[in-house]
């Protein structure tokens, strides 16, 4: 989403490469919060064939020297528990929708 001008095209097209994939949402907040284009998104994936873990990529401000190393300001989500509870939803509902 940030370094790459196409994600989807880069994901496709480097799929013999993917080992791991984080699920990170365009403001590093809960997943399907923000606008990335997750149908797109979880689309690929199930075309290259991955099938291994999607792990969560949220920043936060509970360790202050990560969060100051990331600039990291603000919280992105109401709790910690919402990030994982509502980003589990879905990246667990859109795969199923892929």
């Amino acid at each position: 989403n940030i370094e790459e001008a196409d994600p989807i095209g880069a994901l496709t097209r480097n799929a013999g490469c993917v080992a791991h994939i984080h699920i990170s949402e365009n403001d590093r907040g809960v997943p399907g919060r923000g606008n990335i284009p997750w149908r797109e998104t979880y689309a690929a994936i199930a075309e290259i064939g991955y099938d291994g873990w999607l792990t969560i990529e949220s920043f936060g401000r509970g360790l202050p020297d990560l969060a100051a190393a990331t600039k990291v300001w603000r919280d992105f989500a109401e709790s910690p528990e919402a990030v994982y509870r509502d980003g589990y939803r879905h990246i667990s509902t859109s795969l199923k929708q892929a």
